[in-house]
């Protein structure tokens, strides 16, 4: 299945509680991917080898939702920050209003998922979480996790990838200061190397023009081979060059004696 089956699951939502859609090659979950199943507690959704994008509202319809389980996605590079957020009707103005989903289990693990967005879930409801061995950017957009209630349950599992300063660090352990979105400063070993392979470089190029207005003063480059081109004729539309060696005539010369 590329698609979450809405269809084929519409049926059953007055007594589905757990669903385990694990190994399909889904590339993105859309908006409300399961549509009016509001008893659904449990949702595990692991080798998902496509999956990319998890869009806004993909879990709006999961008003039970309890356990969350997610691992093992390769290729993921984007979670909305609505994706667990629902447009609730508002009683008295009769409007829509946007709401976040409460879950107590979240798990994102094993993956490639680089930042968490802050508004996905209201975190001081979660009982537990696991979110270790993922590609976590530790930049300014991971600062909030510092004073969440999120950092008690992870606590030092969450490891950082990015950038390359604060590779192998846990997040529990870094200063607040530290987590800015200033670019990397170039090493000064880096800089040196930078600026001594352009020297080399530019020396190589110097003697190699040297070399070749020597060779050009001398007549050693090239120069005509001796004897060579000793008849040119010039045509209407042609360029006539050849060699005339001198040989000996000898039939002259018998002709003679």
């Amino acid at each position: 299945m590329t698609v979450v089956p809405t269809k084929a699951l519409y049926p059953v939502r007055y007594t589905l509680t757990r669903l385990d859609l694990s190994g399909n090659p889904f590339q993105s979950l859309g908006a409300y991917s399961f549509y009016k199943q509001h008893n659904l507690r449990t949702i595990i959704l692991e080798r998902l080898l496509h999956l990319e994008t998890i869009e806004a509202y993909a879990f709006g319809d999961l008003h039970s939702l309890e356990t969350v389980v997610f691992r093992y996605m390769p290729r993921i590079k984007y979670i909305d920050p609505k994706a667990f957020h629902e447009m609730a009707v508002d009683t008295e103005t009769e409007g829509g209003v946007d709401r976040a989903l409460t879950v107590e289990d979240f798990t994102f693990s094993f993956s490639v998922l680089a930042t968490l967005p802050e508004e996905l879930l209201p975190w001081q409801h979660l009982r537990q979480a696991r979110l270790e061995y993922n590609h976590w950017n530790c930049d300014c957009q991971m600062k909030w996790v510092k004073t969440s209630p999120l950092m008690d349950l992870v606590d030092n599992r969450m490891v950082c990838s990015k950038p390359k300063r604060l590779r192998g660090h846990r997040l529990k352990y870094i200063k607040e200061e530290d987590l800015n979105c200033d670019p990397e400063p170039i090493s000064q070993a880096r800089s040196f190397g930078f600026l001594a392979g352009l020297m080399v470089a530019g020396l190589c190029v110097s003697l190699a023009t040297v070399a070749l207005l020597v060779y050009w003063r001398q007549g050693w480059l090239c120069r005509r081979p001796v004897g060579a081109y000793s008849r040119i004729e010039r045509g209407p539309t042609t360029i006539t060059i050849a060699d005339e060696l001198e040989y000996e005539n000898t039939d002259t010369h018998s002709s003679q004696s």
